[in-house]
């Protein structure tokens, strides 16, 4: 598992990243070594790319306390993982309080 924030690799169990702290989330997974893409055939397939932002994020982080705001900003983050896994997608990257699927 890496983490969103400073891409270090974590135990599969693990709930924080042992580099920085952040709280990992379920979407996180570890990705393919360049190695594994280049021996990998190539194939030519239809992609989407979707970027999801939380609307009003500033205003939010204005009304709640950084660890109100922490909470609300993981259970989304939890909320788009399931939807994204539930459609076989991948997620990217965490970009504050966007995602990049």
């Amino acid at each position: 598992m890496r983490c969103s924030r400073c891409n270090a690799e974590n135990p599969a169990n693990a709930k924080f990243c042992l580099e920085c702290g952040s709280p990992l989330t379920l979407a996180e997974t570890a990705t393919p070594r360049q190695s594994e893409w280049a021996s990998a055939e190539a194939e030519r397939r239809q992609m989407t790319c979707l970027f999801c932002d939380l609307v009003d994020s500033v205003g939010l982080s204005e009304r709640l306390d950084p660890e109100e705001l922490r909470e609300t900003l993981a259970a989304y983050h939890r909320v788009c993982a399931t939807v994204v896994r539930r459609f076989e997608g991948h997620t990217h990257n965490y970009l504050g309080d966007g995602i990049m699927v």
